[in-house]
């Protein structure tokens, strides 16, 4: 059921109907070494069934709960990425099945639709191929904003077959959390809170602004510096 290619894509459309952004910035400020982390015996575990020591993902605690819902589901792994995003020919069997993969906790979102993500990315997914390159600076695709950054929807939303008890966020009172009801019981609403008034709560907004400017700051000394060191050099 593993999917090595087409993760970062199903990640990206997921983000944008969910209502989340995603920048390229002009620089490489993070790079992955790739050749080095796959040369090294420690970390790079693929394939390496016959060694003791390793716990193989296929026996991972996680694993059991996707074993659970197996039985509502037919199509798994890449197939299953390509079901979610629309890639490829509609297969008319496997409606229902779509629309309980993009409806899950995982699946789309509901600020932008596929189709906007489409239109925005030029990547016609349907048919599989580049409608137009529209990279450098485009439009940005409003959406209507939900309350408390959409929590509830998203935690209503359970995994693909999975039943789920309503989600209710009050940021009032002091923390606490019921039990979850056994799936297919009629649950009572689940009722999540915290301790902190409104002025109180965290602006997200306001630290991750200050944070790009700190950063900011610190790439524009560190170009400045090194410009100097050149030109001492020189």
């Amino acid at each position: 059921d593993n999917v090595f290619d087409g993760e970062e894509g199903s990640r990206g459309i997921r983000f944008f109907t969910h209502g989340y952004d995603v920048y390229t910035p002009h620089r490489v400020l993070v790079t992955h070494d790739y050749h080095g982390h796959q040369s090294n015996p420690i970390v790079h575990t693929w394939g390496q069934r016959g060694r003791q020591d390793i716990v193989h993902e296929s026996h991972w605690k996680w694993m059991d709960e996707i074993e659970q819902a197996r039985g509502a589901l037919s199509v798994f792994g890449s197939a299953r990425v390509n079901l979610l995003l629309g890639i490829g020919k509609e297969d008319e069997s496997l409606r229902a099945e779509t629309e309980l993969i993009r409806k899950s906790r995982y699946g789309l979102g509901n600020k932008r639709t596929l189709d906007q993500a489409i239109e925005f990315t030029g990547i016609n997914l349907r048919e599989r191929k580049m409608e137009e390159n529209k990279c450098g600076n485009l439009l940005w695709v409003p959406f209507e904003e939900s309350p408390n950054y959409g929590l509830e929807e998203t935690l209503a939303r359970g995994y693909a077959g999975e039943v789920v008890e309503p989600f209710v966020f009050s940021p009032h009172d002091a923390y606490s959390n019921s039990d979850p009801a056994p799936a297919g019981s009629d649950a009572a609403p689940v009722h999540v809170t915290f301790s902190a008034t409104n002025n109180e709560i965290p602006n997200y907004r306001l630290a991750g602004g200050l944070v790009c400017a700190v950063l900011a700051v610190i790439v524009r000394v560190s170009t400045m510096k090194r410009k100097k060191d050149d030109k001492h050099k020189n």
